[in-house]
């Protein structure tokens, strides 16, 4: 849960750095991003710890073992939810690429945002998981985005003071 809250502050730090029109949209998409992980954990329990298993074990992320041990990723089970529940389709994009970000097409720079928010959390390792490290920032979503290492690295930086306020989880 904390995870989700802080990607979601992450990627509204971002979009409002950014200037993307629609800051709230960032925040429910960050925040819903690994919905598809969720609905895992919750029917595939035994699937799930042979891909925990297979992340230690091969040093890969946990999208290239869930690919490997279930033959598709959370991203892809996160669309699906979204648009069983109606949402928007730049929505059920940024949950199915956050991973992916250049092969967006409906909204490239909520995608961007998603991913970007993603990884810093994962690098912040706010609740990091066995394959925390094994995340990068996509060149490409921070060219995208106008975002270089300086800017990166003060978002970070604005991002640690909003994650130990506590009322920044109450919004």
């Amino acid at each position: 849960m904390r995870q989700s809250q802080s990607c979601a502050i992450a990627a509204r730090l971002f979009a409002k750095n950014v200037k993307y029109p629609k800051p709230v949209e960032a925040y429910v998409a960050g925040l819903l991003r690994d919905i598809g992980k969720v609905i895992l954990d919750t029917y595939l329990k035994d699937q799930v710890e042979q891909v925990q298993q297979k992340v230690e074990a091969d040093q890969i992320s946990f999208m290239e073992a869930e690919e490997a041990i279930l033959g598709f990723h959370h991203g892809q089970v996160g669309a699906n939810i979204a648009e069983k529940w109606h949402l928007p389709g730049d929505l059920a994009e940024s949950i199915a690429l956050h991973h992916e970000p250049g092969k967006a097409t409906i909204n490239p720079r909520l995608v961007a945002i998603t991913h970007l928010a993603d990884a810093l959390v994962m690098m912040l390792g706010v609740q990091m998981g066995a394959d925390g490290l094994a995340y990068h920032f996509s060149q490409e979503a921070m060219e995208l985005l106008g975002i270089d290492e300086e800017v990166l690295q003060q978002l970070m930086s604005e991002l640690i003071d909003l994650l130990e306020d506590e009322d920044a989880f109450k919004n």
